[in-house]
């Protein structure tokens, strides 16, 4: 039988692995074929001589002290080189070395050198791609970040759109009003001189100003600069420098020279110039102007419509049929408040408290002719007369339009287009939200036009306002609202409800004037959720009565409240 030995030996010699030993010489007294076929040379031609034999002095020395620390350590030790085979190829091995020690004590190195040029190949292939795909890794993040800066701007700037538009549009008189319109131009363009410009048929005339502009003469000079046929385009008439044109620089006073940035804001409604704001910002306004330009332009529209509205009520308080008007208005607006329907699977409980005799609140459900439930709340831009007739008009549109539609943003986008003349035409706009209710399974779906967020109430969780996008009927085209208009659903479990309201909930306020606000309407909301809608709606006014102290209610108060309470198929 053959020699376990030899067939060791054999076993070895077939391995893809150089294998040799050394003595405590540094001799070879054992190597592999694959170890002899590396060094070109013969086994025997090998047995007995060192590295120093066969390779380059620094290279072979290298050699001869890894072995002397396994020798002296007894340790493992790993070394990695580039040698030129006997091809001329380079290559990269990675040699192992061990301590053996005989019965005898003597000492011998047993190595294994393992070309691992692929590997290293491969290593540095997948560094390079490593590297490229951080890059673009890198590359897309950056992008991602600048568009997720890009929507949080365009959010934040909606979200401020809506937030001034509210108080423009609840401040009817002009003493109220006026400092409401340079406070909002003062917010978005800091640090600035602000001149408050009405235009009458008589010409311009200061109503507001800042400190600046106390002199009669600044305010004098500075309206001198002022051309109506500037705004026959409505944009915002903009220099960079005010200073580098002579006749402005001879006419506008000298304390303002460190405001270089100049503009002419102004706002018009129906194509009627109503007034100017004339702001003097500083340098680094000129950057950011590209970006604010739509804001400012939206937020004088609608401070001239606001304007115009203030106007409006001026000449109304003069008129001794108002009170007639009123009491018309007002059997027309209570003849369409509805009833709660009642909608499988579904408890609804609505309530409208005017302010004064007729409002501009509106709320309105019905089921259409695919058999859904269609649900609106909104809120008329003003309080009054044209609120109230305003909701009359949007009644009657909401009916033609919602038959046989079944989207909620379809229902908004139609009634935008249907309103938006005689909204423009009245200098108003509608904030709303649309819900529908689904016949067939119940869902519900829902699309907001500026109005407060929807707030979901679940037994065991805490309040939760579902944000949307969305901007006021007769505020934008028709293009325009389609773009920023969302149609989301709300996932409703049973005992869900959900929450809708007018801005006359947390707007108003005590004798303190300090308002209601969102969070004791959440605090509330938690407080009484298990409640059925008719006994939540109960407690929320007792509780904002308390509040309000006898304060009078200065704007109209809306609430809805629908709970899940069934499947609602019908």
């Amino acid at each position: 039988m053959e020699n376990y030995k030899d067939h060791l030996e054999k076993i070895i010699n077939c391995l893809g692995d150089s294998i040799f030993v050394h003595d405590r010489q540094h001799r070879y007294v054992f190597i592999n074929d694959k170890c002899a076929r590396n060094k070109g040379q013969k086994k025997e031609d090998i047995i007995g001589k060192t590295g120093r034999d066969f390779f380059p002095k620094e290279q072979a020395d290298v050699f001869w002290e890894a072995d002397e620390i396994v020798f002296k350590t007894g340790q493992e030790h790993q070394n990695e080189e580039e040698l030129t085979g006997p091809d001329g190829k380079l290559t990269t091995i990675l040699t192992t070395k061990n301590l053996y020690t005989d019965h005898d004590g003597n000492k011998f190195i047993v190595g294994v050198s393992q070309d691992i040029t692929k590997l290293k190949e491969a290593e540095e292939a997948l560094q390079k791609y490593n590297e490229k795909l951080e890059d673009t890794v890198a590359i897309r993040t950056a992008e991602l970040n600048e568009a997720n800066s890009r929507l949080e701007n365009r959010i934040k700037q909606l979200d401020f759109l809506n937030q001034k538009a509210r108080i423009l549009t609840s401040s009817i008189d002009k003493k109220t009003l006026l400092p409401a319109i340079y406070y909002t131009f003062a917010v978005i363009i800091r640090n600035s001189q602000i001149h408050l410009i009405e235009y009458t048929g008589g010409g311009f005339d200061s109503v507001y100003y800042t400190e600046i502009f106390n002199d009669a003469v600044v305010r004098t000079e500075t309206k001198k600069m002022l051309n109506q046929e500037r705004f026959e385009n409505e944009r915002i008439y903009f220099l960079e420098d005010w200073k580098k044109n002579p006749e402005f620089e001879k006419t506008f006073p000298s304390e303002l020279a460190s405001l270089p940035c100049y503009m002419e804001i102004p706002l018009i409604t129906d194509a009627k110039l109503r007034g100017i704001v004339q702001v003097f910002a500083p340098q680094n306004f000129c950057q950011r102007f590209a970006d604010e330009e739509t804001v400012i332009h939206t937020l004088a529209t609608q401070a001239a419509i606001s304007l115009d509205n203030a106007n409006l009520y001026s000449e109304l308080a003069e008129k001794a049929r108002l009170q007639s008007e009123l009491e018309i208005a007002r059997k027309i607006q209570m003849a369409h408040i509805p009833k709660e329907p009642n909608i499988p699977g579904f408890k609804l409980k609505g309530f409208c408290l005017p302010a004064n005799e007729v409002g501009g609140d509106f709320i309105d459900y019905f089921q259409n002719k695919n058999g859904d439930w269609i649900i609106l709340i909104a809120d008329v831009c003003g309080k009054g007369v044209p609120a109230a007739l305003m909701t009359t008009s949007l009644r009657s549109s909401l009916r033609l339009v919602a038959r046989n539609r079944s989207s909620a943003k379809e229902i908004l986008q139609v009634l935008n287009s249907f309103l938006r003349p005689d909204l423009m035409r009245e200098n108003s706009f509608i904030t709303s939200i649309c819900l529908v209710i689904n016949k067939k399974d119940g869902l519900v779906k829902y699309c907001r036009a500026g109005h407060p967020m929807v707030i979901k109430l679940s037994p065991h969780a805490k309040p939760e306002v579902i944000e949307s996008e969305g901007i006021g009927l007769g505020m934008v085209d028709e293009d325009t609202f389609d773009k920023i208009s969302v149609e989301k659903e709300i996932v409703l479990e049973k005992e869900d409800k959900i929450f809708l309201y007018t801005d006359g909930l947390d707007e108003a306020q005590n004798p303190e004037k300090e308002a209601y606000g969102l969070k004791r309407l959440h605090q509330v909301l938690d407080t009484h959720k298990t409640k059925s809608p008719n006994d939540l709606a109960k407690a929320i006014l007792e509780e904002w009565s308390s509040y309000l102290d006898g304060q009078r209610q200065y704007d109209d108060l809306t609430m809805l409240i629908i709970e899940k309470v069934g499947m609602g198929v019908d």
